[in-house]
């Protein structure tokens, strides 16, 4: 999964929220530093 835009939404859903959304093994790559450094697998 790309992160690549910083709404609120986003933010308001935080790393589980946007986690839920993928499958069961997915990478979760945080363009925006929307999320912190711990929660995500790669960033910019």
């Amino acid at each position: 999964m790309i992160l690549a835009v910083a709404h609120r939404e986003f933010k308001a859903l935080g790393c589980d929220g946007i986690r839920a959304w993928g499958k069961p093994e997915h990478v979760l790559y945080d363009l925006k530093y929307v999320l912190d450094k711990q929660q995500v697998d790669l960033r910019l």
